[in-house]
This record gives structure tokens, sequence and C-alpha cells, in this order.
């Protein structure tokens, strides 16, 4: 073989490797993009847990799998309008009951996703099953269990009810709006602090 040829092949297998790593680095990029989009804030709660985005990521598409396998069924008009309803109930219980209401709001978010399909085995199952169709509501998840472990500390002192309220009020007044998870967050590291 001639140089001539001998430099053509390189060129040309030097053309084929970086057009595939350039592939490979593009679908990467859009993998993360679709992720991020997905998940919102679980997507950046997964990366700070795991520490390592690609294993992040692949957390997030197991969760995808996994979830894809259930038989997810909307809840009917009549199922729908009975859980808002005890919803309504449940919030009204909680001036004179707090720490109960704040375990039925627990439960009922249990009762609806077994209702719809989904396999309800263990807290951090549920939450990251969760996470895959409805990753906002999941924060709000895991922020109301966070607060439903430290109302049960507080209910514990009979004079903290006040304190309880400001503790979970938020969750059970339906805030369910993105712009106020961090006030819920900083709320809670707040009671949290007050109540170690």
């Amino acid at each position: 073989m001639d140089n001539q040829l001998m430099l053509i092949i390189g060129v040309a297998v030097l053309v084929i490797i970086l057009a595939a790593a350039g592939a490979w680095a593009y679908a990467k990029i859009i993998r993360s993009r679709r992720l991020k989009a997905k998940f919102g804030p679980e997507y950046d709660q997964t990366v700070e847990r795991l520490r390592n985005r690609e294993l992040a990521e692949t957390e997030l598409q197991e969760r995808e799998r996994r979830v894809k396998r259930f038989h997810i069924v909307p809840l009917s008009m009549q199922d729908g309008s009975q859980y808002r309803e005890k919803w309504t109930a449940v919030q009204s219980r909680f001036v004179d009951a707090p720490k109960g209401a704040v375990e039925e709001a627990h439960q009922l978010v249990h009762e609806v996703m077994k209702k719809r399909g989904y396999p309800v085995t263990g807290f951090e199952q549920v939450a990251a099953d969760l996470s895959v169709e409805y990753p906002l509501v999941v924060t709000h998840y895991l922020a109301a269990s966070r607060m439903l472990k430290i109302a049960e500390r507080v209910s514990r002192r009979p004079k903290n009810s006040d304190k309880l309220w400001f503790i979970t009020g938020p969750y059970l007044k339906n805030s369910w709006k993105p712009q106020r998870q961090s006030l819920k967050r900083s709320l809670c590291r707040q009671a949290k602090a007050d109540f170690d």
C-alpha cells in the first residue's frame, strides 16, 4: 500500500471515531435533558444523593422501566370524588387531632396509589415509583413524610400543637405549588431544629 492510501484510511478511521464520539456525547446530553425535564426536582435530588450523574440517570431510567410494567389506571369520577371528600375531611380534623390528621393524609396517599395500580411496597419505593409520572408531587410527598416524622416527635409534647400546625399546615392546606417548595423546606428545617 502506498502512503497516500494509508493516509486516506487513517483519516477515514479518525472521522468515524470522532463521529461516533460526537454521537455518543450528543445522546448523553439528550438523555440528561429528557430525564431532567421529566423528573424535575427529583432528578437533581437523585444526582445529589448518588453524587454521580451517570448513576443517577441510570437509576431514573430503571424507575421508568419498572413503572412501565405497572398497569396504572386513572381514578373513576366516583373514586376521585370520594378521595377529594376524604382529603377535605382529613384537613378539617387537623385542628382537633393534628397527629392523626397527618397520619391519615399519609395513608390516603398510599390508598390512592394502590387504587391506581402502583405496588405500595415501602415508602422509598413508593416515592421512587411516584416520581416517574408525578415528579413535583413526589417532592411534596417526601416533604409531607418528613413533616409526619417531625409531627410524631412534636405530638408527644402536648404544649406543641401550635408548632405542629406550623409544620404541617402548608401540606394539609393542599399548597402543591412548586414555588412554595423552598419555603416549605426552610420551614421544615427550622421546625426540626426547634424540636431536636
